[in-house]
C-alpha cells in the first residue's frame, strides 16, 4: 500500500487541523482527551487541539485555515472528535488520532465574509508555507475570497513562516510527529494532495473522492497555488490529503464520516 512508503519513512499519519476558538485549560499533548495548546494567533487567540488514542502512528484532522470564511469545516472536525470519542472502539491501536478545528481563530472571530479568510495580518495561511513556488503576492478563485481580481497583494506574507499560526502549524506537524493530514476546506468541491499529484497520499486521496463523490484534482489550473500547505506536507515526508467542501454552510456528515473511516482503516492495515 503507498501509505507503507511514508511509515517506512517513519512519517505516516493523517492530519486534519481544527483550531478552536474558545479558550481551553492547558495540557500536556500526551493527556489523551484533553484540549491543548498548540499555539497562539496573530491577536493571542489560543489554536487547540485534542487526542485520541495512543498508537505509534498519528493522524490529524484540521479545520478552518480560512476562518470563518470556512466556518463549516470547524464544525466538522469538531463533530469528527465527538463522533470518535463516543466510538472509541473505531480507534484501532496501532493510531492516535488528532483533532484541530481551526488554525485561524482570529479568522473565525472576525465573521463570515470574505474578510474572515485572513489572519489578523491580512495573510492567507494556506500561502505561507515554504515551498519552491512561495509569492508574497497571492491568487485565489475569482469571486471567492480573492474577490473580482482573484489577486491579493501581501498574502502570502513578508516571508514563508512568517505568521503565528502557520509556524503553529509546523511545530504541531513536527513535534506531534504527525504522518498524514485530513485538512478540510470548503466552497470549491475537490479532493486534492500535493499539486502535480504522484505523492504517496495519491492513491487514498482517489479512494477519498470515490466515497465523497468529490473530484480528485491531480494539477491546479485554475489559479496559481503558491506556498500551500499540501505541497509543504509533501516535502517533509506527510501525507496530506485536502477534503474542500461543496459549500460554506453544510458539513455532508454521512459521506465525510466514511470517509474518515477509511482512512482510518488504510491508514492501520
Amino acid at each position: 500500500m503507498a501509505l507503507n512508503r511514508v511509515r517506512l519513512l517513519g512519517a505516516a499519519t493523517l492530519v486534519v487541523a481544527w483550531l478552536a476558538v474558545a479558550a481551553r485549560p492547558a495540557a500536556a499533548a500526551g493527556d489523551e482527551n484533553t484540549w491543548f495548546r498548540i499555539g497562539a494567533s496573530v491577536q493571542d487567540r489560543s489554536i487547540d487541539a485534542i487526542r485520541l488514542g495512543s498508537g505509534p502512528l498519528h493522524l490529524a484532522l484540521m479545520g478552518s485555515i480560512h476562518g470563518g470564511w470556512e466556518r463549516n469545516t470547524e464544525e466538522l472536525v469538531n463533530r469528527a472528535y465527538m463522533y470518535f470519542a463516543a466510538n472509541r472502539d473505531q480507534i484501532p491501536p496501532v493510531l492516535t488520532l488528532y483533532f484541530v478545528p481551526t488554525t485561524n481563530p482570529d479568522g473565525l472571530a472576525a465573521g463570515n465574509d470574505r474578510d474572515s479568510a485572513w489572519n489578523a495580518d491580512g495573510v492567507d495561511l494556506n500561502r505561507n508555507f515554504p515551498t519552491p513556488n512561495w509569492s508574497p503576492d497571492s491568487y485565489g478563485r475569482v469571486g471567492g475570497r480573492y474577490g473580482p481580481s482573484g489577486t491579493r497583494i501581501g498574502a502570502g506574507g513578508p516571508e514563508p513562516f512568517s505568521e503565528p499560526e502557520t509556524r503553529a502549524i509546523r511545530d504541531f506537524v513536527l513535534g506531534e510527529q504527525i504522518a498524514a493530514v485530513l485538512s478540510y476546506h470548503s466552497g470549491i468541491v475537490s479532493v486534492t494532495t500535493r499539486d502535480g499529484g504522484g505523492d504517496v497520499a495519491q492513491p487514498l486521496a482517489e479512494k477519498v473522492a470515490r466515497i465523497t463523490g468529490y473530484p480528485y484534482i491531480r494539477t491546479w489550473t485554475e489559479y496559481a497555488l503558491t506556498g500551500q500547505f499540501m505541497d509543504w506536507l509533501d516535502s517533509v515526508g506527510v501525507a496530506g490529503i485536502e477534503v474542500d467542501l461543496p459549500d460554506q454552510q453544510g458539513i455532508d456528515w454521512d459521506k465525510n464520516l466514511a470517509a474518515m473511516q477509511l482512512v482510518i482503516a488504510e491508514f492501520a492495515s
